[in-house]
């Protein structure tokens, strides 16, 4: 059968030829020319194998997989070496996206520093309840004006949006905050950046205007504008009523705090986009007044079952 002629402004298919002169079987994929897959089965079965895999389980020093780090071990692994090009292709073919999980650092925690701390915090909150001091818990958060996203109700079939900041310069603010372990209050300034003049700015909230007088136990971590030397300089001036424990580092878990911090940004900030950072500082403040009106039925509570 000759093959089926084409204007001069009209494309040529080669499929029309194929399926005039084989039929449908004539349809089906060939041998195509070009440099074949270095990635074959077995590369494919191991790269499955590792990627689940926690890195420290093969004896490294790091936890997260990276581009050049699966590379590179399955290279080693195979004898294999793709380019980052051929690589990232083959993990979009696979349906594998990479995201940066937030880091943990558990590992980097002195196990029997934080097990004494822990302890001691124990019984300071157990004798609080009884004493005349105050123990507080220190701690600084950012708010910013993407919104964090929580779950919500949603209708059946329909996802909802939640819109984001408009693009340009990051717009934040960082709260220093002092949660009273007794009453869950708390005692906050704001300021643009963390540093020591904005912690000594807290400081003289918190002890001169909010506690002026009586014993204080101060609970807080080892940020470096904690123990600079004008930060340590203004908390000399409280030594003789209020006493600091230093956390052990990467012991956030052990400041309740925290998880008021979490509370706070699900109740003034979560899934709702606001105009500028001072109305989201704005929200924040609000929750924080309610937070101390204790009469209030929105309020954070802290169990006290010791």
């Amino acid at each position: 059968m000759p093959k089926c002629k084409w204007s001069a402004n009209r494309p040529y298919y080669g499929w029309i030829d194929r399926w005039w002169s084989g039929g449908v079987e004539g349809l089906a994929n060939r041998h195509k020319s070009g440099r074949p897959l270095k990635a074959d089965d077995a590369y494919n079965l191991k790269f499955l194998e590792i990627i689940e895999k926690d890195p420290a389980e093969l004896g490294y020093d790091f936890t997260i997989w990276t581009i050049d780090r699966l590379r590179a071990h399955l290279e080693k692994e195979t004898g294999i070496g793709l380019s980052e090009s051929r690589f990232r292709a083959m993990l979009k073919c696979k349906g594998y996206r990479y995201r940066r999980p937030k880091h943990d650092l558990g590992h980097l925690q002195d196990k029997e520093a934080k097990s004494a701390a822990a302890d001691r915090l124990e019984e300071l909150k157990k004798k609080v309840l009884g004493d005349d001091f105050k123990l507080i818990f220190m701690d600084e958060t950012t708010v910013t004006l993407d919104p964090p996203l929580r779950a919500c109700w949603m209708k059946i079939g329909q996802q909802r949006r939640i819109p984001a900041a408009r693009p340009g310069e990051k717009q934040k603010r960082h709260i220093f905050g002092g949660y009273n372990w007794q009453e869950d209050t708390i005692t906050w300034t704001t300021a643009k950046t963390k540093n020591s003049a904005a912690f000594i700015s807290f400081l003289e909230e918190l002890l001169v205007k909010q506690y002026p007088t009586g014993r204080v136990i101060l609970v807080m971590d080892n940020a470096s504008y904690h123990k600079s030397a004008s930060a340590l300089a203004a908390l000399s001036l409280f030594e003789h009523r209020v006493m600091v424990i230093w956390l052990p580092p990467y012991c956030s878990d052990l400041n309740p705090i925290e998880r008021f911090w979490r509370f706070l940004k699900d109740k003034a900030c979560a899934n709702k986009l606001q105009d500028n950072i001072d109305e989201v500082v704005k929200s924040a403040e609000k929750t924080m007044t309610v937070q101390n009106n204790l009469i209030h039925g929105l309020r954070y509570h802290v169990s006290k079952n010791l």
